[in-house]
């Protein structure tokens, strides 16, 4: 194990676009202007490297997350996804993985740096990212409130959620949380009138 690594500047014309993007409609969609100390983005080579960076095993699937308080995110190389990931690699999918990342970020910012429940915060990045929009989706929701099934449920959950009751209820949910240290299920309830269990999203699935 080493504590070292190399760092040379990346000069790509795709990725820059993609950071760009993924900013832009992010500001857009928090409503903020985060113009100072925007995310540095490294770039990994293997799957030993993140392991060593993750200071454990990591499975196959994992190809970006964030680091720390900062504002750093990790993605596999794009050219790497083949031999060192689960996933075929698509100039879409790497887009969206990217996106997914800033948005927790985003989600920082806006919750005043937290990072949980497990459940809103991957499901916000699924959601704003458009993933949602091509996994899979759940035929009955039972585990996400729960940790279990996050990235099959969590964003598909919210996206029903939004499409409901509108991106600025929900926007008006995580503004919220920021200064709540109470129960999450009590703010839930206070943002939308709705219990925040199973039958609660099941519901909304069948609407």
């Amino acid at each position: 194990m080493t504590n070292f690594f190399n760092l040379t500047k990346i000069e790509d014309p795709q990725l820059e676009s993609y950071y760009e993007r993924s900013m832009q409609e992010l500001n857009d969609f928090f409503g903020i202007k985060w113009k100072h100390h925007t995310p540095v983005v490294f770039v990994v080579n293997d799957r030993d490297t993140i392991n060593i960076l993750h200071g454990e095993e990591t499975g196959e699937w994992i190809v970006g997350w964030v680091a720390g308080g900062g504002s750093i995110v990790f993605v596999l190389n794009k050219d790497k996804f083949g031999e060192h990931s689960v996933h075929k690699y698509d100039d879409n999918d790497y887009y969206k993985l990217i996106k997914h990342e800033f948005a927790h970020l985003f989600f920082k910012v806006i919750t005043g740096n937290k990072t949980g429940p497990k459940w809103l915060w991957e499901g916000v990045s699924i959601l704003v990212s458009g993933q949602a929009e091509k996994w899979n989706k759940p035929t009955e929701f039972k585990g996400f409130l729960d940790g279990k099934d996050v990235y099959i449920e969590s964003g598909y959950a919210l996206q029903l959620l939004t499409e409901k009751y509108g991106k600025d209820q929900l926007l008006q949910f995580l503004n919220a949380y920021k200064d709540f240290d109470g129960d999450i299920n009590v703010l839930f309830k206070e943002t939308y009138s709705l219990d925040l269990n199973y039958g609660t999203f099941n519901g909304l699935l069948k609407d």
